[in-house]
């Protein structure tokens, strides 16, 4: 039988549902957008790539992944084999000190862990490795009290040690004895079975005759073993994590907390046990040696059925439901374009065509030989030629094509198979082979434009785009590749070879825009030189100009100054015979002065 271990969980369930709501939705509203435009079924053309199918499974993979996640979640169980098993042990009680002397640290410094946290630490590692035992737990202070009754259950044992706190028991101090008559009264009573009592406290304000109960349990067997908490320096009671404010007596003094270690040592004696200190490293190695020395009784037969979890098998589940959701894709599957899983003639192969990509470097311009499925002879002799054709056989191939012509001169498939087996023969030396070049190249140009076989048309454009293409031809090509996606707009191998052609054409376009670029800056730098040198040949006239200016300039101011030297010279003759003049005319008078005088006369 199942069950499930979280079954509130199935209402996440409906979160699939409207999931899937949505997604029918979405493809509902697509279908209105796509009529919007048109004929679905003609633009289905103009969509080759999208897939009618693959997102449908796409949601169905990753719905019911999600469904196998909501069913591991649930956890889903069967019923194991009811099993009985004998458990050999003993009886322990653990009691524990709450009093607030507890939350003092365990060590010497005031902030280090607290004793009842320390406690708890080495009681968890202890009841892991305790095995097939049957443990209790008291709590005490002033007064005791029993937290968990004996019991085989290890993992209710931590859960209720874990919520052990200070404020547990209201009567404060510390009564070792009350805890040790409670965990006498807490054992089973069986005769047979060997029983202990483990105290862990710091023992101080002790209350009680703590000595004389535990005597008295070890005179009925029952040992008692004291794990002592503390420091024998002190420590203050902190009442807060800030470590600021400390537990004040009645006069206002801090209080300060110390282990009893004489004490616990006496009540570990007369209980016929061992005394260890919590805060030692091997604290909890010793109390497990120890408890394995004492002898284990039969605790008698325990029948369980464990059940058998079965969310592993939903995990692998969802996982592989995940990987394949994330490999399928919403595009055609590409080796499957090829087949038509959906015509009424069951799965129809098309022709398998060799073509290179867009990121090829070149193009080859043969295919594969069509089916038919015409005469029985024409048939068996087109089947033998396909045949030796993949062989690589393409002469022998050639001459069957060729006897399935004879049988039927109007077989579409068999002209253009002959023809895509010429063209294999003329590749190995175009030259010699330029007839069959020539006739092959006739016979697919009359196909593409006459052919009543769709398909063999379709191939026939194809190759003839490729042959375009090796002779250099880019927009023979191009147009070649567009008539086969005419015929067929599903051909994935023309489209990939006409986008190449394309690019070559762009290339080609660019390259000569490179170079009329060119010749334009060529052109521009020849003017500007050009034009440099008439500037240059001004400024040189120029300066020619300005300097016959000043080389006349230079000759007239000569001659200027010649003229004026002449004044002067003359200016000075002329002073010089006035002067001679005036002398003569001086020595004229003094001769007169001695006879008649006589009247003077102009010159």
């Amino acid at each position: 039988m199942v069950n499930f271990a979280n079954p509130q969980l199935f209402y996440l369930l409906a979160g699939v549902v409207v999931l899937g709501l949505l997604y029918v939705n979405m493809r509902y509203r697509r279908k209105k957008r796509i009529a919007r435009f048109g004929n679905p079924k003609i633009l289905s053309g103009l969509m080759p790539d999208v897939s009618k199918y693959l997102p449908n499974v796409k949601i169905v993979v990753a719905l019911l992944a999600l469904v196998s996640m909501v069913f591991m979640l649930a956890r889903p169980r069967t019923r194991g084999v009811a099993t009985e098993e004998e458990m050999e042990g003993i009886e322990v009680m653990i009691a524990v000190d709450v009093s607030n002397s507890m939350l003092a640290s365990s060590t010497d410094d005031p902030k280090g862990v607290s004793r009842l946290n320390r406690a708890k630490q080495v009681l968890n590692s202890l009841l892991g490795k305790l095995d097939n035992d049957r443990v209790g737990l008291i709590v005490f202070a002033g007064d005791a009290f029993t937290q968990l009754p004996l019991t085989p259950d290890f993992v209710s044992a931590k859960l209720y040690l874990n919520e052990i706190s200070t404020g547990m028991v209201e009567n404060q101090g510390t009564s070792i004895g009350s805890a040790i008559e409670v965990a006498m009264n807490s054992f089973s009573g069986a005769n047979d079975v060997e029983r202990a009592i483990i105290v862990i406290t710091d023992a101080e304000d002790q209350v009680g005759d703590a000595q004389s109960m535990a005597a008295a349990a070890h005179s009925e067997g029952i040992e008692v073993d004291v794990i002592g908490l503390g420091s024998g320096k002190g420590a203050q009671i902190p009442l807060d994590r800030t470590y600021t404010n400390w537990l004040k007596d009645e006069t206002g003094q801090v209080v300060t907390t110390y282990l009893n270690e004489q004490l616990a040592h006496e009540i570990a004696e007369s209980g016929g046990g061992v005394y260890i200190n919590g805060a030692s490293a091997s604290a909890l190695n010793e109390l497990v040696k120890r408890l394995d020395e004492i002898k284990k009784s039969n605790l008698g037969k325990v029948n369980y059925t464990a059940n058998d979890e079965q969310f592993p098998v939903f995990a692998w589940i969802a996982l592989i439901l995940v990987m394949i959701d994330c490999i399928l894709s919403n595009r055609k599957i590409g080796f499957l374009r090829k087949y038509n899983f959906f015509s009424r003639g069951g799965a129809a192969v098309l022709m398998a065509a060799l073509a290179v990509g867009a990121q090829a470097q070149t193009l080859k311009p043969y295919g594969q030989p069509v089916e038919d499925t015409s005469v029985r002879k024409e048939r068996r002799l087109i089947r033998q030629g396909n045949e030796e054709f993949e062989k690589g056989h393409y002469s022998e191939a050639e001459i069957l094509y060729r006897r399935a012509l004879n049988e039927n001169p109007a077989s579409e498939v068999a002209q253009f198979n002959q023809a895509l087996a010429q063209l294999h023969l003329s590749a190995d030396n175009a030259e010699s082979n330029a007839e069959l070049l020539a006739n092959a190249a006739g016979v697919m140009q009359k196909l593409m434009a006459e052919g009543q076989n769709r398909e063999v048309a379709e191939w026939s454009a194809y190759n003839m785009g490729n042959l375009a293409f090796n002779q250099q031809n880019l927009q023979g090509a191009l147009e070649g590749y567009k008539q086969a996606l005419r015929k067929n707009p599903a051909n994935e191998k023309a489209r990939e070879n006409m986008r190449f052609v394309q690019k070559q054409m762009e290339n080609q376009d660019q390259n000569q825009d490179q170079n009329q670029d060119q010749n334009q800056d060529q052109n521009q730098d020849q003017n500007q030189d050009q034009n440099q040198q008439d500037q240059q040949q001004d400024q040189q006239n120029q300066q020619d100009q300005n300097k016959n200016k000043d080389d006349q300039k230079e000759q007239q101011q000569q001659q200027n100054m010649s003229s004026q030297n002449r004044d002067q010279i003359l200016n000075a003759v002329e002073k010089k015979d006035a002067a001679a003049r005036a002398r003569a005319a001086q020595q004229n008078g003094k001769g007169e002065r001695g006879g008649q005088r006589q009247r003077g006369r102009n010159w």
